[in-house]
């Protein structure tokens, strides 16, 4: 996060951050100029600072237009909403309407205070860190102005105040958050979007209060007429509509009883449940979306009701994907719902699915509706530094849309044979792409092979990373892999200047296989039992006896080391490929799950042992100054890496049909030669 801080001067800081008011910003009065803040002092603490600058803010707001009065500046400090998760700002601004939602009153560390209030993440508009120590400056420069310095004294404080960023954006519809810090008797105000992070020059409240009593000002302003920082196409849900998914989740329940979860209605229900299991953080909204997937205008906007979400972002730059089950309120159905930052340049994934279905691409999401939500784009990247390895990030706009298949995840499969279907209809969507559509997935993953709770059916989802076979050829854009790290091609990690090509993704394949039967099916590192039949089992109480081998295991996928400016890793993959060695031995070998991994590694294997593992190093090693390759010289290279050979196969050779004739489910003779699916045994790795 470090490199995603930019300093600017406070008046370029309002002229960026409230763009919502044009060349026509509000005019705070200088009535409350004179001797603002006076009564803070740094002597009686941080807590000792909280009720005079409420006190003085709150006066401010009180005397303007009755709207405005409506906003209150409270503390929080020591009163977390969560005794699991203490996290809590110094001070927050609300609107005085939200402020004692759970009817705690006026509470600050534990006492009633008239500029006290309990923490509710879900409705806060702005955060407030208050320091002393020096230890906590977050930018190690005192009181200086211009670039920033990142000190490891200001880690802490600069940790701290992502994460409060961070959940405001999981529990909030945000497009940007504003902040502030206060260090002793100086301000630095703070404004981030999924680009990075606008920081303020220091100004000293004390003696110059004008610009932080603007800050709040202008905070309530921008709210109450511009709902600013806020998507507008989501708002919280009505009583009535909150009953309708209530009705509808009773009636799940009704039909469920006495079925088993192999039944579409009980995998709907799980997702009502996940809706509804925290309101108090996650309250339903609902989402308008006014235009179709080809952008036509809808006669009457179509709306879904959201919750709790299935998937959260963890960091408030990237991509940031937010996933929902939906409920649709014209069709009474559950649907699922994804929206993310897509950057400027790159495909949205709606247009990727529209282009697949010009192409009768089969086991892919339908979506229904979608598109980029509204006109804004981030700024913060245009004012960040390059410097050595680090590039500036890309413009970022919101996307969202809403397909109609509602899907369970993989490694909820019920048996051996459903894990191999699945699986199987994801390579054919795979394939089809590949074939009709040329286009390559490039994030083949577990997470991204899906089970339609209705058909049955696998589905291989989320296509942002993907692209054309003419975008292919440009090779590796970004120090850092796009994907699912664990499930990479071993050369892709290997080689970071690697281009992206089949033999990877149809390789991702295998590593999905292989650790979906690591940790759900018996092998050589589980920890087993002789059962009086004389049949091994997992042990369900000591499954983890074999925690250390399988935590090896484990590491061999996620492992990563920089190596100048690219991550690389995938050294024990590329050992295991090249001695022919699979790491575990299965112990339903004969089984079909065993058997086809078996079989797809021995393709790969073979293949790998046939690598110019210098030549690799020299073309598409993490130090292009290895040797000095000319672009004649280097297309050669590539020919002859590419260059099929009857008796040296190679990687690049590889395509679909290669592996057809391993997934045609061998049914075993007898039911004991099914390879039975255990509890998680990656479970707390």
């Amino acid at each position: 996060m470090d490199t995603k801080y930019a300093a600017v001067s406070v008046e370029q800081w309002f002229s960026l951050a409230f763009r919502c008011f044009g060349g026509s910003s509000p005019v705070l009065g200088d009535d409350f100029l004179q001797g603002a803040f006076q009564s803070v002092s740094l002597a009686d603490g941080e807590s000792g600072m909280y009720e005079p600058i409420c006190d003085t803010v709150n006066k401010m707001l009180a005397s303007q237009q009755p709207d405005i009065a409506t906003y209150e500046l409270r503390a929080m400090a020591n009163n977390p909403e969560n005794k699991d998760d203490p996290r809590e700002p110094d001070l927050c601004l609300y609107r005085a309407t939200d402020m004692d939602r759970d009817g705690k009153g006026y509470v600050h560390a534990g006492k009633s205070e008239p500029w006290g209030a309990s923490n509710n993440w879900s409705c806060m508009i702005s955060p407030v860190v208050v320091k002393l120590a020096s230890i906590d400056e977050p930018f190690a420069d005192l009181f200086g102005t211009g670039p920033l310095k990142m000190g490891s004294q200001g880690f802490r404080s600069r940790k701290q105040m992502v994460s409060y960023v961070t959940e405001l954006w999981r529990l909030q519809p945000r497009q940007f958050v504003i902040s502030a810090f206060i260090y002793q008797n100086h301000i630095r105000f703070m404004f981030w979007d999924r680009a990075g992070i606008l920081v303020s020059d220091p100004i000293d409240f004390l003696a110059t209060p004008e610009p932080m009593l603007r800050f709040f000002y202008y905070l309530a302003v921008a709210d109450k007429k511009h709902h600013w920082g806020y998507d507008t196409t989501v708002q919280l849900a009505t009583s009535n509509e909150v009953t309708l998914l209530q009705n509808y989740q009773k009636k799940l329940k009704a039909q469920c009883i006495g079925r088993k979860d192999t039944n579409a209605d009980y995998w709907y229900l799980q997702g009502v449940m996940t809706m509804l299991s925290d309101q108090k953080h996650f309250p339903i909204y609902k989402v308008y979306f006014e235009h179709g997937i080809f952008d036509k205008t809808l006669a009457l906007p179509r709306c879904y009701l959201i919750g709790k979400p299935v998937q959260d972002p963890q960091s408030p730059t990237g991509r940031s994907t937010k996933a929902f089950a939906a409920y649709d309120l014209s069709d009474e159905r559950l649907v699922f719902m994804k929206d993310y930052w897509v950057a400027k340049d790159a495909r949205a994934e709606l247009d990727v699915y529209k282009e697949l279905m010009h192409h009768k691409v089969e086991h892919i999401a339908t979506p229904i509706d979608g598109g980029f939500v509204g006109e804004y784009m981030t700024i913060s990247q245009d004012y960040l530094i390059e410097e050595g390895d680090h590039r500036r990030p890309a413009v970022r706009r919101y996307h969202r849309f809403v397909q109609q298949e509602y899907c369970r995840s993989l490694e909820t499969y019920m048996n051996e044979k459903e894990l191999i279907d699945t699986v199987h209809d994801a390579f054919e969507a795979h394939r089809q792409a590949w074939e009709r559509a040329k286009i390559l997935h490039r994030d083949v993953s577990a997470g991204n092979i899906m089970i339609d709770v209705k058909t049955g059916r696998g589905l291989l989802i989320d296509w942002d990373l993907c692209k054309t076979e003419a975008e292919l050829k440009k090779g590796a854009t970004q120090p850092m892999r796009s994907g699912t790290w664990m499930y990479m091609s071993a050369t892709l990690l290997q080689y970071p200047r690697k281009p992206n090509e089949l033999c990877d993704d149809l390789e991702s394949f295998l590593h999905v296989l292989t650790i979906m039967a690591l940790r759900f099916h018996l092998h050589d590192h589980s920890s087993l039992y002789e059962d009086d039949d004389g049949v091994m089992r997992l042990n369900q109480l000591d499954r983890r006896a074999n925690s250390q081998q399988l935590l090896q295991i484990f590491q061999r996928y996620q492992e990563v080391a920089r190596d100048g400016e690219y991550d690389v890793g995938g050294m024990e993959k590329m050992h295991g490929f090249s001695n022919g060695d699979n790491v575990v031995l299965w112990l339903d070998n004969d089984s079909p799950l065993p058997s086809l991994i078996d079989d797809m590694f021995l393709v790969f294997s073979q293949r790998y042992r046939n690598l110019d593992k210098k030549e690799y190093q020299r073309m598409w090693g993490p130090n292009p100054k290895v040797t000095n390759i000319t672009s004649s010289s280097a297309r050669g290279r590539s020919k002859r890496i590419h260059t099929q050979g009857t008796q040296s196969p190679t990687l690049a050779s590889l395509t679909h049909s290669d592996f057809d004739k391993f997934f045609e489910f061998r049914e075993p003779s007898n039911e004991t030669q099914y390879s039975r699916k255990t509890e998680d045994q990656f479970y707390g790795l």
